[in-house]
């Protein structure tokens, strides 16, 4: 049996950070790494998750959009 458990964090597919902020696009992820660590959650990776779109009722049933999405994947020890 799998003795570890899974959280997967959306980070969507673009940062947008305030021009004013002088935080960086990796330190968001830091940010996002060390909350969760806090939790008691330990970082394993990042993943990216292409998801294609049909096109609208207007569009062409063969054209797609396609989006990429960063997922911040944590484990953990399941809690007996």
């Amino acid at each position: 049996m799998n003795n570890y458990e899974y959280k997967v964090v959306n980070m969507g597919n673009m940062i947008v950070l305030d021009k004013k902020s002088n935080i960086t696009a990796g330190e968001h992820f830091q940010d996002v790494i060390n909350r969760e660590a806090s939790l008691g959650w330990k970082f394993h990776s990042v993943e990216t998750i292409t998801q294609a779109n049909k096109a609208g009722c207007l569009g062409n049933i063969d054209d797609k959009s396609r989006v990429t999405y960063y997922m911040i994947v944590f484990e953990r020890e399941r809690q007996s």
